[in-house]
């Protein structure tokens, strides 16, 4: 497996949003413009995915 990494053939399944919109799902709700039910509706993603997805922008932008 690490060999593998090393190689770059170990990738894993690909985010379902671009970081572009990771950016925007973060903004819209650190700002409030819209309800973590809503973001979950616009996103297609569930509350766990959602808020994993906000953790991740979160590291991205720091």
């Amino acid at each position: 497996m690490a060999e593998a990494k090393k190689a770059g053939r170990l990738k894993g399944k690909k985010p379902k949003l671009a970081p572009l919109q990771r950016k925007k799902l973060l903004a819209d709700y650190e700002t409030g413009a819209y309800s973590g039910a809503q973001l979950m509706e616009i996103s297609g993603l569930s509350r766990s995915a959602m808020y994993a997805t906000l953790r991740r922008a979160r590291d991205e932008a720091a």
